[in-house]
């Protein structure tokens, strides 16, 4: 493994069991943990309802979507012959019973619902996780930040990226594999983790910080020193609209300013503001040292490796 990788990805194994949201996913791990007397719709369901939630993939949106995915889920037979049949998923691209590719639930005309690659990875992964100690693998999460994390990670390790590579589970798999092979010499855990789940783990991270969202990351009083170390805090009894004045006087290229006649009123003109916090922070990622940005944090030396590690690799005008 890519030295730099291996310390990277020893940071975010150790960090996983110190983030808030890490916690919530230990939680939701424990509903995967399943017995043949509560494996069933309802059971499936919960667990679905759940994911959705946690990870706004939007599929309550469609009508019962939820119960016809575990309804496709169910006809497999048992939790056993699901794995059976997701492991070929992702080790032979065989769906030919369309789990990726149905259609769930309807709209509101009764046209069909959409497809639900995000959510379904997400199930399949959970369900791998609760059986880790039997396959070391995993399953890969189809996530946008991973998606658009893995051409530079591609960079690191001089592999060409298929271009299409997000086209389908499909494909996002069978490249990711690719990289998952070039990364683990053996087809063991990586520090108690699945090697799709710290890879997940990692390009999710590197996601994040290109988009400048770390709230996920940090637990609630880190986030607000976070915040704080960048100047970018709402001051007392200063309005929205205020704020956003603020910062756009301050970033003008990363903001927004419309002037609009009032309706109804001639001849008066309101200005609005819009401030576009991520895109701030990622600038402020770009030029200001690690160091202080997460100044005062308990989780200061990992995000300051991973920030420093993003820097070098993911910045656009690096590579």
């Amino acid at each position: 493994m890519n030295d730099e990788l291996k310390h990277v990805f020893n940071i975010i194994a150790k960090d996983e069991s110190n983030v808030a949201y890490f916690e919530q996913k230990s939680l939701l791990s424990r509903l995967f943990e399943t017995t043949k007397e509560n494996y069933s719709k309802e059971n499936i369901v919960l667990r679905l309802t759940v994911l959705d939630s946690m990870y706004t993939t939007n599929a309550s949106f469609n009508y019962f979507g939820l119960e016809h995915i575990a309804d496709k889920i169910l006809s497999f037979g048992d939790e056993s012959k699901f794995i059976q049949y997701a492991k070929t998923i992702r080790e032979k691209g065989a769906d030919d019973k369309e789990l990726f590719s149905t259609q769930y639930g309807i709209r509101k005309n009764l046209s069909l619902g959409s497809l639900q690659t995000s959510l379904l990875s997400k199930y399949i992964y959970y369900v791998f996780m609760t059986n880790k100690d039997n396959d070391p693998i995993g399953f890969p999460i189809y996530d946008n930040l991973a998606v658009a994390s893995y051409p530079k990670l591609c960079k690191i390790l001089g592999i060409t990226k298929n271009k299409t590579h997000a086209e389908n589970i499909h494909t996002y798999i069978d490249d990711l594999d690719i990289v998952r092979k070039k990364i683990f010499d053996k087809d063991v855990l990586f520090d108690g983790m699945q090697q799709f789940d710290i890879l997940d783990a990692y390009l999710w991270r590197m996601g994040k910080f290109s988009n400048g969202n770390l709230s996920l990351l940090l637990a609630e009083d880190d986030y607000k020193k976070f915040i704080k170390n960048l100047k970018l805090e709402i001051n007392n009894g200063e309005s929205a609209e205020e704020y956003n004045k603020r910062m756009w006087t301050a970033y003008p290229a990363l903001c927004s300013k419309e002037d609009k006649q009032r309706k109804g009123t001639d001849g008066i003109v309101v200005t609005t503001y819009s401030a576009d916090i991520n895109k701030i922070i990622v600038e402020k990622f770009k030029t200001m040292k690690a160091e202080d940005i997460f100044k005062g944090l308990s989780d200061k030396e990992c995000m300051s490796s991973l920030l420093n590690h993003w820097k070098e690799n993911y910045i656009t005008n690096k590579n």
